[in-house]
């Protein structure tokens, strides 16, 4: 019994690691947390995102009662990078800037420039435009799902983007290795293993059944379970493709990195859905 308390106790401060790692909600843990914790807090950034999802489509539900599927979106777009503390924004932006440094034809010189210019606290115009053309794009195709498929659809679709992209982060992770040597994305990437993304794909499928049963007596039930496993698929692909061309790039990740992919991983889910409404309407 005392061992299954201490395996409760030890989950829950996962869980509040994770929270407070991926939102600006008020959770602080006390005491020292080594790497192997924080490491394996990562198994719970699809329940973290869950928490934010469940802000986000409050905010969206109350939204649509009032004002248009634009101004929702908005306000949507507007609430996840306050939530998540433009955590993963800055990760975008520093990683775009990164990018843009052109080769020297040295590989070795351009990992550490690459390397050097993320460290900047200064954004440039590349990570800029990066930042704004994804927020735009985001919130173009947030307008078109809550304008093109019933509220509960939209709003399911909503829910699970944060779940999925995190679970994403935690596959790119693993199987990669650091780009330095110091920080939390070291931290993570460095202690990452099988037994986390295995937590990590079993919760995030768990809240996607869960959004699933309030499918259960819908006619489109088939095709909104398809397009999940559709959109799981392409997410774990892009993962694990995004690895060899950040190696490439910079010789391994970063934290910085792991927020440009989850960026990245919300958009194509979001590109997917619309596609998708294209060719079947939900």
């Amino acid at each position: 019994m005392a061992k299954q308390e201490l395996l409760q106790a030890n989950n829950m401060k996962q869980i509040l690691l994770a929270i407070q790692f991926l939102t600006m909600l008020p959770v602080r843990i006390r005491g020292e947390v080594n790497a192997g914790q924080m490491a394996a807090s990562a198994a719970f950034f699809p329940f973290a995102g869950a928490v934010q999802s469940i802000l986000m489509t409050t905010i969206a539900a109350a939204s649509m009662q009032i004002f248009s599927p634009e101004l929702t979106a908005g306000f949507v777009v507007a609430s996840a990078a306050l939530i998540n503390g433009g955590l993963h924004l800055d990760g975008l932006s520093d990683t775009f800037d990164g990018i843009a440094v052109k080769s020297s034809g040295s590989r070795e010189e351009d990992i550490r420039k690459r390397l050097s210019v993320m460290k900047d606290s200064s954004a440039g115009a590349i990570g800029v435009i990066a930042l704004v053309l994804f927020i735009i794009l985001k919130w173009q195709l947030l307008s078109s799902l809550l304008t093109g498929v019933e509220l509960h659809t939209a709003l399911a679709f909503i829910f699970l983007m944060p779940v999925i992209s995190r679970w994403a982060m935690v596959v790119f992770m693993r199987h990669s290795k650091p780009a330095a040597s110091t920080g939390l994305g070291y931290m993570f990437i460095s202690n990452i293993d099988q037994t986390v993304v295995m937590s990590s794909t079993l919760i995030t499928l768990g809240i996607c059944m869960f959004t699933v049963l309030t499918y259960a007596a819908v006619a489109y039930a088939f095709w909104f379970i398809f397009m999940l496993i559709v959109i799981i698929f392409s997410v774990y692909v892009f993962s694990r493709t995004s690895v060899k061309f950040f190696e490439g790039r910079f010789g391994g990740l970063t934290g910085d990195h792991a927020g440009a992919l989850c960026e990245a991983a919300e958009l194509i889910i979001l590109l997917m859905v619309n596609i998708w409404l294209k060719l079947y309407i939900l």
